[in-house]
């Protein structure tokens, strides 16, 4: 079977907060696959490379086709394969209805519903054999409502933001998906509690390029412990837990210094608990730092911290890359027991755990100031062995595409049950 053509679809392509997506693109045409690109947005900014420059440029933008174009993509579908066009609009419909009363979301269906027949075309035009989408919410359902049109099977990586704050449809869109493929064990299980049944789902860790770290030498720990927390200043990652920690470190008599980096809209709210906490002497905000100036500050520091916990609304992480670039460079972690965490963070093997609150994260902490150094190696070492045997994203990706494979040769072969396209 000739390897086939592959459309990836995603919110932002490429996406400086979603690289796993441009770098597995990159990963598949390395290989000599042919895959075309579709972002549901224009990327907001890139970071200057080359090769993401280009891909940038080659990119269709699913959003903001035009009118006329859209106009001619229904009367295509409309007159070229009535039914299909017809099955689009009654379950386009008929979802909307089932998310009822949640206008937004129900509203939100129809547009990318309206949308989909631009897409539909597109794909058919350049010969796509498969779609393979990130994240299960706007851009799988585009994908979905264009594969109705198109008869072009589709699946879906499902990260986390995506399934615990905006995982609508999520039994139909498995049913209608080849796969469903998800990042975590975590995952795995609280999908199979929506419904979702075993056989449609696939683990396809999300990962680092581990060719691109080596681990810093051994160094003995700062006089005044130096830990680094680097996240996106938002109440999924936790840091108003970990501020909270560093008082009760304080109140103990531990010497200390916090770096913050990192910027977002929570940055005036977490200065202020600072100062109330009185720790402007521990704690340092360095803003945002430029990727290419992550490795210096990691090697400054003498644990890294990211305290994620479940937010107000339900959202949490799935499993950070940030935590799985500071295991790579040699630093010892910590972390909480939040969603598929534990799979990379194992406590007392990879990093250490701590429950999402205070005095578990204070209690780690503590505990970590005046580990033997044998003992610290060792972690490192574990660490640094796991993350590339199996978060690596060439080993992943090369997972993925096995998967895709072997949809395909399902539907070849009529095998339904596993190569979806159900429109129920």
């Amino acid at each position: 079977m000739p390897d086939p053509v592959l459309a990836y679809i995603a919110p932002e392509i490429p996406g400086l907060s979603s690289t796993f997506v441009y770098k597995e693109i990159f990963i598949l045409e390395d290989l000599g696959l042919k895959v075309e690109p579709f972002s549901i947005h224009a990327p907001m900014a890139t970071t200057g490379d080359s090769r993401q420059e280009a891909l940038a440029r080659r990119t269709t933008r699913v959003y903001g086709q035009g009118k006329a174009k859209l106009f001619r993509s229904h009367l295509y579908f409309c007159f070229r394969n009535p039914l299909r066009y017809w099955r689009l609009a009654t379950t386009v419909v008929t979802d909307a209805i089932s998310v009822l009363p949640d206008l937004k979301t129900a509203i939100g269906l129809c547009y990318r519903g309206v949308i989909a027949p631009c897409l539909a075309r597109e794909l058919s035009r350049r010969k796509v054999d498969h779609c393979h989408v990130h994240f299960a919410h706007v851009s799988t359902d585009v994908a979905m409502y264009s594969s109705l049109l198109s008869g072009i099977p589709f699946s879906v990586t499902a990260h986390a933001n995506d399934l615990f704050q905006r995982g609508y449809l999520l039994p139909r869109k498995a049913r209608r998906a080849a796969f469903i493929s998800t990042i975590s064990r975590f995952n795995i299980g609280w999908l199979q509690d929506k419904g979702i049944p075993a056989d449609k789902l696939r683990l396809v860790r999300c990962g680092v390029d581990s060719r691109e770290f080596s681990a810093r030498q051994y160094r003995d720990q700062h006089e005044v412990f130096r830990f680094g927390f680097l996240a996106r200043l938002v109440e999924k990652k936790g840091l108003n837990i970990l501020l909270d920690a560093c008082l009760l470190l304080k109140q103990r008599g531990i010497k200390f210094k916090l770096e913050v980096a990192g910027d977002g809209p929570l940055w005036d709210k977490l200065q202020s608990q600072v100062s109330a906490l009185g720790l402007q002497a521990e704690v340092s905000f360095l803003g945002a730092i430029a990727n290419t100036e992550v490795r210096a500050w990691l090697e400054q520091i003498d644990c890294f911290v990211l305290p994620c916990c479940r937010d107000s609304a339900g959202d949490m992480d799935g499993i950070p890359v940030a935590l799985m670039e500071a295991m790579l460079t040699g630093i010892p972690v910590i972390s909480t027991s939040v969603s598929g965490i534990p799979e990379l963070v194992i406590d007392g093997e990879t990093g250490q755990v701590a429950d999402p609150t205070p005095d578990s994260m204070a209690k780690c902490m503590h505990s970590l100031i005046g580990v033997e150094p044998e003992e610290l190696v060792a972690r490192v070492a574990r660490a640094q062995k796991l993350v590339a045997g199996e978060f690596d994203i060439h080993r992943n990706t090369l997972h993925l595409l096995e998967e895709i494979k072997q949809s395909l040769a399902d539907k070849a072969s009529g095998n339904t049950a596993r190569a979806g396209l159900k429109a129920t």
